[in-house]
């Protein structure tokens, strides 16, 4: 990951937005107490989109799906819920 001093990236902010754009690789850009990650839109889409679906795999693993077969031919099932874990 590049990173750069922010009074720079303030003048060359274009440049920066292009750049993470075309190679998809963060830029951290630094100031004097505290730092930012610049990140181009598409990979955060994808990051935000990661982590819905570890949201979701880790409420199923909370709430499993449990199978009961009456014979092969025939299944019934039914969701556990925890209602705390789903307000209303």
């Amino acid at each position: 990951m590049d990173s750069i001093k922010s009074w720079i990236a303030q003048g060359n902010l274009p440049a920066l937005i292009d750049k993470t754009n075309q190679t998809a690789e963060p830029i951290l850009i630094c100031s004097g107490n505290c730092n930012a990650i610049l990140v181009a839109e598409r990979e955060w889409k994808e990051m935000q989109e990661k982590i819905r679906k570890h949201d979701y795999l880790k409420s199923v693993e909370k709430n499993p799906i449990q199978f009961q077969a009456k014979d092969p031919h025939q299944m019934d099932w039914q969701q556990t819920r925890d209602e705390s874990y789903f307000p209303e």
